[in-house]
């Protein structure tokens, strides 16, 4: 599971007080073996490296420019190969920061499972800047929140004393799934309350990159909220991904696409929905592991709103064999379709998938309502559509 941790101008009137000079990181930990690599990382799809040394004792320092704030975590690799190695994120912005722990011990993993190293993580102390204090005041807000998720998530696949039968898994399943929501929609509500904050910005530029998630209206609402983002590059970054997202907003009419029967004629997908009832297309590939993963899902709602929710999987394979070696193996009861590699790209690109499973959500009016890849997200759009 993605270490939710991993995921914030000082600024007096108008005067800017990013440093000229870039950064100085000074760290001290206590008990640092010699030779560690302590690098600074820049957190995002490109990771690269800001800045490294290697440890000739408890205190280092590191020197570099950003330019803008931008979340990066501060990773020790220890040179003992049988020790994880240690990692801790936060906001890095020019001016000078300090880093301490109370010894090298006791800071977390770079990777870790539970709530143990949440616990950890009290044990470190980042100061400097004001996206740190904006992104510690998100960490803080979020505890309870990931703290929860978290134990779920290891209730559900690590506990070694876990209920294993159907009935015990159903039961953490569910448990994780409200643990994640709940997280998810305080998130949300962070970045609503404190829209103008660094962290929020590179949130939010996150999850208007997900197509069909915001009407225009909201995204007319954002504009008006970030108005007074004091970090003007990151700003600009937001009022990219508005436009960008104004391409594709929630409550656009869906995009109609050919595909294969099981029969190998081709049909189209305004043939297949039915008007009076909401579409769900789970589009998937026997090879990718989370998307026979969320079958039994899927098949839950499929029985759950029957008469109300129509059901159609697209295979994404390249090839046809595969497919039905999978189709078969999963028995799923609703209709079966497949995109050859001569109709993929024609479905791909109007609904910009990037990965699988990717959800789609048609309302009867052929409006898209949701996309993305959780069914427990899906799950709660429908229950507020259908009342149950």
């Amino acid at each position: 599971m993605k270490n939710l941790f991993l995921t914030t101008l000082l600024l007096s009137g108008s005067m800017s007080v990013f440093a000229d000079g870039g950064f100085t990181l000074k760290g001290n930990v206590p008990g640092l073996p010699a030779g560690t690599r302590i690098s600074l990382v820049s957190e995002g799809g490109r990771r690269s490296v800001i800045a490294e040394t290697e440890a000739a004792g408890d205190s280092f320092i590191l020197t570099g420019n950003v330019g803008s704030p931008m979340l990066c975590e501060l990773r020790f690799d220890d040179p003992d190969p049988q020790t994880m190695d240690k990692g801790i994120s936060f906001m890095v912005e020019d001016t000078d920061m300090s880093f301490s722990a109370t010894a090298y011990k006791d800071m977390p993993n770079g990777f870790f499972v539970g709530t143990g190293g949440l616990d950890m993580m009290k044990n470190v102390a980042v100061k400097g800047g004001k996206a740190q204090e904006e992104y510690q005041e998100y960490l803080d807000t979020m505890e309870p929140y990931v703290r929860a998720s978290k134990e779920a998530h290891y209730n559900l696949f690590w506990d070694e004393g876990r209920d294993k039968s159907d009935a015990g898994q159903k039961k953490l399943q569910e448990v994780y799934a409200a643990a994640s929501l709940a997280e998810s929609s305080a998130r949300r509500d962070f970045i609503k309350a404190h829209p103008c904050y660094s962290i929020s910005g590179q949130m939010l530029v996150q999850d208007l990159s997900e197509p069909y998630s915001f009407t225009g209206e909201e995204l007319d609402e954002f504009v008006r909220l970030t108005e007074g983002m004091w970090d003007k590059s990151r700003l600009e970054k937001v009022r990219e991904a508005i436009e960008k997202g104004r391409k594709y907003p929630r409550l656009a009419a869906y995009t109609d696409f050919a595909v294969l029967d099981t029969e190998l004629k081709e049909c189209k997908f305004s043939d297949l929905r039915n008007e009076g009832k909401y579409t769900l297309v789970d589009f998937w590939a026997s090879w990718c592991g989370p998307c026979r993963q969320a079958i039994p899902h899927v098949r839950e709602l499929y029985k759950k709103y029957t008469g109300k929710l129509d059901v159609l999987s697209v295979s994404l394979d390249s090839s046809e064999k595969p497919w039905r070696t999978a189709m078969d193996k999963e028995k799923m009861e609703w209709t079966q379709l497949w995109a050859d590699s001569g109709r993929v790209d024609a479905i791909k690109n109007p609904y910009q998938i990037k990965g699988i499973p990717y959800l789609l959500l048609v309302d009867p009016s052929g409006s898209i309502i949701f996309t993305g890849s959780s069914p427990d997200e899906l799950e709660e759009v429908l229950r507020k559509k259908l009342g149950f």
